[in-house]
């Protein structure tokens, strides 16, 4: 569990949050797998043909690895 999660918060709101993480392990574990699927599914789109005969390639490809960075931030954030 990442310390950012109770920074900043009381010892009774981070012991809360701490178990509640705890017990949340299943549902973390489905977000991930969601989130791969995800990345899985714009990393098809990314190698298109088609987006190569577009003018703003490179703003694309930029947008895309900026879209894959936060969630592979998320999956990191919630992993045990």
């Amino acid at each position: 569990m990442k310390i950012s999660w109770t920074k900043g918060l009381s010892e009774q709101k981070a012991k809360d949050i701490k178990q509640k993480f705890k017990e949340s392990s299943l549902l973390r574990r489905r977000l991930k797998a969601m989130l791969a699927d995800i990345i899985k599914d714009k990393r098809k789109s990314q190698v298109s043909l088609k987006n190569y005969n577009n003018p703003n390639w490179p703003y694309l490809q930029a947008d895309h690895a900026g879209y894959e960075r936060a969630i592979r931030d998320v999956m990191e954030i919630i992993q045990d």
